[in-house]
């Protein structure tokens, strides 16, 4: 029930795990029964007939006056460890925005138990993040008190998920 904006399919181990962004808003997560903001949905499609939702990150939490994506994570981009320069190897990593304000990388090797690495930037304005495996880096558009402009593109060194560095 959730409006899916961006999905990312990865294929991991023996299964293909789809990782769903999506707009601002509220709706109950199935598997706890709570009303969360959108955020990012992670799902087992292995078997298209047989999808199941494997866990739900909420996105930012609403405020009095919702902004245009409050709640939402609108983008997402997944790498493995293996083909990033400096990550660990063992891991696969999710990139995904975090309603208007900033990013996250989340460690999703294993899908059911996401666990938050880093956030980073501060933003008033992000969506339609890029990030380029084999380089490690991401291109995320944004707007930002220093600029004039509504969003200019920030570029991250993701290399080495757990420390973007600006570039």
């Amino acid at each position: 029930a959730r409006s899916a904006y961006q999905p990312t399919i990865k294929q991991q181990g023996n299964r293909w795990i789809a990782y769903i962004g999506s707009h601002g808003g509220r709706q109950v997560n199935p598997l706890t029964g709570q009303l969360e903001e959108n955020g990012t949905s992670i799902l087992d499609v292995t078997d298209p007939r047989k999808v199941k939702l494997l866990y739900h990150i909420p996105g930012e939490k609403g405020r009095e006056v919702p902004g245009r994506e409050t709640g939402g994570a609108q983008m997402t981009r997944v790498c493995a460890g293996t083909e990033l320069p400096k990550a660990d190897r063992t891991k696969t990593y999710l990139l995904r925005t975090f309603g208007d304000v900033r990013q996250e990388v989340w460690d999703v090797t294993a899908p059911e138990k996401p666990a938050m690495i880093v956030h980073f930037g501060q933003f008033k304005s992000t969506h339609k993040n890029e990030w380029e495996c084999k380089s490690g880096i991401a291109y995320i558009p944004g707007s930002h008190d220093a600029y004039r402009a509504s969003r200019v593109t920030h570029v991250y060194d993701l290399s080495n998920p757990a420390a973007p560095t600006f570039i």
